[in-house]
């Protein structure tokens, strides 16, 4: 076992279990009215 490691070794290996998630999932989808227009999402009150 070597006495010391290269930092990219050790970024790769603390990044292993790393999950990438897309923006798109957290976010609602766009809602438009006849015109096209975007209709504004309404945030629910946090109890």
């Amino acid at each position: 076992m070597p006495s010391s490691y290269r930092f990219g070794d050790y970024q790769r290996e603390l990044g292993a279990g790393h999950e990438t998630i897309s923006l798109n999932r957290l976010s609602h989808k766009l809602e438009k009215d006849a015109q096209g227009n975007v209709i504004p999402h309404k945030r629910s009150p946090k109890n």
